[in-house]
């Protein structure tokens, strides 16, 4: 081998070295998390002392701090606006008047509250927010395609990936919702969460995994502040998530399921929408293929084994689109 070469080798090395110390260093709360996820015993401790120096390093010179900051720049955009039907695609669907978010909010609370909820229609259309991490995407843009062939029902979709309602920084959830009560101003929420919640959970100041009992009470604690916060000023329906591919991952999403039905059970203004079921296949278990109402069999979830398709979340999407047109709208709504 000659010189040239050699030096063309060891070039390539350090400059692999660098990068993956670089690497390592921008990841420093990822490895940190991964080394908490471990079994408790011999195979923690190693993981942690392993990544401990990284991880040091990365806080030191405030990484995780400058990552949060660039996510925020590019996930969490303003709040969406509400999509117009085809057939008025100039009118402006929000009011900019000043007004007080309080007054807005009981004034509309009473409206709502009222025994005959039908009253909206195509001229007084049904403003639904859908807000949530990824699993909300496909399943709000099908609700936005049947809302605007309707024209009774407006939806704004908010779907922030790798959010949920565990610790993620200075994101909540909670606040973000209240903000679009008061500067959008829907009639109607829908939710879903969960996707990213597998996840080790602070609760009291104590780090703990899923399958703990004290990771569920952390758990319900959030659950419980957004029904609170959002589902006590709103009519809102809480989407549970389906059968996942991973028999492990699907265990820790059985959980929050159960917290899911049990906190929303407790609130007469919130529904509960099943969704696990719903996605089985015939043994009862995980299902990439189901079929439609015509009875052909449809591709309904991705290749990760957790979103849906278009086709998967457009049969979730008018199921409950058939619910809110059911409950609000007047003479239901055309399809």
């Amino acid at each position: 081998m000659n010189p040239e070469t050699k030096n063309h080798l060891f070039d390539t090395l350090v400059v692999g070295v660098v990068a993956a110390a670089l690497a390592g260093v921008a990841s420093g709360p990822t490895l940190a998390r991964w080394a908490r996820r471990k079994p408790e015993g011999a195979a923690r401790t190693v993981a942690s002392r392993a990544t401990a120096p990284v991880v040091a390093l990365s806080e030191r010179l405030g990484i995780a701090r400058r990552r949060e900051a660039l996510a925020s720049a590019l996930f969490v955009q303003a709040l969406p606006e509400f999509t117009v039907s085809e057939a008025e695609p100039e009118r402006r669907v929000v009011s900019t008047e000043r007004a007080n978010p309080i007054a807005v909010s009981q004034a509309i609370s009473q409206t709502i509250s009222q025994s005959d909820e039908r009253r909206f229609s195509r001229s007084r259309p049904l403003l639904v927010w859908v807000a949530g991490d990824s699993m909300a995407f496909n399943f709000g843009r099908q609700l936005e395609r049947l809302g605007r062939a309707s024209g009774a029902v407006r939806v704004a979709l908010d779907s922030q990936p790798s959010t949920g309602l565990i610790d993620r920084g200075e994101f909540r959830w909670v606040d973000r919702l209240r903000t679009a009560i008061e500067q959008r101003r829907p009639h109607v929420f829908v939710l879903s969460f969960g996707a990213n919640d597998a996840d080790v959970l602070r609760h009291h100041g104590v780090l703990y995994a899923p399958g703990r009992p004290e990771w569920r009470e952390g758990y319900r604690e959030r659950v419980r502040t957004v029904i609170e916060q959002i589902a006590s000023r709103r009519p809102t329906y809480w989407l549970g998530m389906p059968v996942m591919h991973s028999a492990e991952y699907g265990r820790k999403i059985s959980v929050m399921n159960e917290v899911f039905a049990e906190e929303t059970a407790h609130s007469p203004n919130v529904v509960f929408v099943e969704t696990w079921r719903r996605y089985e296949g015939p043994d009862h278990e995980y299902s990439a293929f189901l079929s439609d109402s015509s009875g052909r069999m449809r591709l309904v979830r991705e290749s990760d084994g957790v979103h849906y398709t278009p086709e998967g979340a457009r049969q979730l999407a008018a199921h409950v689109y058939g619910m809110l047109c059911a409950r609000f709208v007047v003479g239901g709504c055309a399809r």
